[in-house]
């Protein structure tokens, strides 16, 4: 199986900009999620991993919403690293946050550009349209596909129906240095202008 990032889009459900009481707990998620990916710091030296591979974002152009990236090396790692989270952490964060989407690709996180402090997340109909053109990485949303994604229903997935059934979305990737933002790039495209609240 090859490796995998998620993304995670959720709504505040006070709406506040600050998120700094919320923090500990991203911290704590996010620490739980590396040691599934063999990034968790290394007991002997306490040495953080070499590059992050899990992190939560503020949307800049949408307040009140998290985007939550997350990667890992195999779909039987983010399986058992979902339900250990979902198990420890999922009842307190959704007293806090609201589900709105999921999406997956077949991409290894190490290839994209979550190590800087800013990004930029496009969700589109068409390979490399929004934000990304000719700059980060992307693919193809593979959620649907997996195990979790065919039994969790579109609630889940926040999909709009295709053709066939199915949404073909394409997600990319790229860094941002923080000047301007546009809420939507072109029909079907949408963009996510992310601030790093904390990564791991």
């Amino acid at each position: 199986m090859p490796p995998l990032t998620k993304f995670w889009l959720c709504t505040l459900k006070d709406k506040s900009p600050d998120v700094s009481t919320l923090t500990p707990l991203l911290s704590e998620i996010l620490e739980l999620c590396a040691s599934f990916s063999n990034q968790s710091p290394n007991p002997t030296t306490d040495e953080a991993p070499q590059s992050q591979t899990h992190a939560f974002y503020t949307v800049t152009n949408l307040p009140g919403h998290l985007l939550m990236i997350t990667g890992y090396p195999s779909q039987a790692l983010n399986d058992a690293a979902d339900k250990a989270y979902a198990a420890k952490f999922l009842p307190r964060l959704f007293e806090h946050v609201q589900h709105v989407w999921l999406r997956q690709i077949e991409l290894d996180v190490s290839e994209l550009p979550i190590q800087g402090e800013r990004a930029v997340v496009s969700v589109s109909s068409a390979e490399g349209s929004g934000s990304g053109i000719g700059e980060g990485k992307g693919g193809w949303d593979v959620w649907k596909k997996t195990r979790q994604g065919s039994e969790g229903g579109d609630g889940v997935q926040g999909a709009r129906k295709g053709e066939d059934g199915l949404e073909k979305v394409w997600v990319h990737l790229k860094s941002w240095d923080g000047e301007g933002h546009r809420d939507v790039d072109g029909e079907g495209s949408s963009a996510f202008y992310l601030k790093k609240i904390v990564g791991v």
